[in-house]
């Protein structure tokens, strides 16, 4: 079956439909009421692959003005989790600037609450905030940053320029993903850099959010899955060239790719055996397809049945992680208000919010002084470590940590 939809990133006419989830809203923000909450338009969320350049991508449109709106309204990241914080910095530092130190260009796109930013001046950079989200691009000014509140496209990559120069290093994490125009959107980033420049690329790995069962990000906030044979296309499109690429445990799996102009940098080894350990198993995509989405359908129903029982039992289930892949992870597995008492989100403004699609009242963890729950569902798998770790020092004895998605089941029963 094909969809009438180009691909995003060679033009080909039509994409191959590989798994079609149902209408779900967009996720990414929380909404002030449980009404607005439930009666959120809700748009087709189903995936197609070129059969030319072999992106997944979105297979529909028609949502992406309500993605806008959740854009301008971004959540923080960064600072929710130590653990993601740490990685950063250490992502960072392999690129300390080994030059004049402060006078070298960096640009974050989608700088978020600027620790992105942060790190990039510990590593000898003066660094430029691009950030769509008004309040992160408070925040990020807030912290003495320079930032931009726009999104990236030609016309303002010209601006940052004649503002500060040509980069030395663009960064992006989880960016990309997210961009309308794959294309186009690397064009702008490639016009920043020097002659001597990197791009820094970050997005969640398709083989590996596959393998691991990550359904929770296969939402409509992104627009295309990459692979690294993906991303060399993307690269080519945008005049840049593939330099390196490795794959890193976060989100669910992801890969960094260094992209740069052409001439300068040498392509490393691991980046040559990972594209020719894709090409190897290229062949073998429809079968790992049909494996992801029977175990999406096993998941969705045993997660159903699961919290129906605990409802009948009397028992109180609580979420945890009311961030844009938890939104998603609820609406994809059809959890009800009536199956979750609340949801727990420490994140700056969630608290009193609602979840959209599904309208489950947030609340604090920290503060909240109620009757304990029985069962904690953690919908926020990527700070999975972290959240069992701290609910363990305050777990009752009844309490049950469940995890979802990878690897739904009981994590420890006390």
């Amino acid at each position: 079956m094909t969809t009438g939809v180009p691909c995003r990133l060679c033009g080909h006419p039509a994409l191959d439909m590989v798994i079609d989830f149902g209408a779900h809203p967009v996720t990414g923000s929380l909404l002030d009421s449980r009404r607005q909450a439930l009666s959120v338009p809700r748009y087709r969320l189903a995936l197609g692959r070129c059969g030319v350049c072999e992106l997944v991508q979105q297979a529909t449109t028609g949502f992406e003005s309500d993605l806008v709106r959740v854009y301008d309204s971004y959540q923080p990241t960064y600072g929710s989790s130590s653990r993601v914080s740490a990685y950063l910095e250490d992502l960072v530092a392999r690129f300390e600037n080994d030059g004049a130190r402060g006078s070298a260009i960096a640009v974050e796109i989608g700088s978020n609450d600027g620790r992105g930013l942060d790190a990039l001046a510990s590593a000898g950079f003066r660094p430029v905030g691009v950030e769509p989200a008004k309040a992160l691009a408070v925040q990020c000014a807030e912290r003495n940053r320079d930032v931009m509140n726009c999104y990236l496209d030609t016309a303002a990559a010209a601006e940052l320029v004649q503002r500060y120069g040509r980069a030395r290093l663009v960064l992006t994490r989880h960016t990309l993903e997210h961009a309308f125009e794959p294309v186009a959107f690397m064009q702008a980033v490639a016009s920043l850099l020097s002659p001597a420049g990197r791009v820094v690329v970050e997005v969640p790995y398709l083989p590996s959010q596959m393998e691991r069962g990550h359904f929770e990000g296969m939402a409509l906030q992104h627009i295309s899955y990459f692979t690294a044979r993906t991303l060399e296309a993307l690269a080519d499109r945008a005049g840049l060239r593939l330099r390196d690429a490795w794959l890193v445990d976060q989100d669910g799996g992801s890969i960094v790719a260094v992209m740069s102009p052409p001439g300068k940098w040498e392509s490393s080894s691991r980046a040559s055996q990972l594209l020719a350990l894709e090409e190897s198993a290229s062949a073998e995509i429809i079968e790992h397809w049909e494996s992801f989405v029977t175990r999406f359908r096993i998941c969705q129903r045993s997660v159903g049945r699961f919290l129906d029982d605990m409802h009948a039992a009397g028992k109180i289930v609580d979420g945890y992680g009311a961030g844009g892949k938890g939104q998603n992870l609820l609406s994809l597995l059809g959890v009800s208000k009536g199956q979750l008492r609340q949801i727990y989100d420490d994140t700056p403004g969630a608290e009193g919010r609602y979840t959209p699609g599904s309208g489950v009242r947030v609340t604090s963890r920290d503060g909240f002084q109620g009757r304990l729950a029985d069962v904690l569902l953690i919908t926020a798998t990527t700070h999975i470590s972290e959240i069992v770790a701290k609910e363990r020092s305050r777990a009752h004895p009844h309490q049950v940590l469940v995890g979802t998605i990878p690897g739904f089941g009981v994590l420890d029963e006390s």
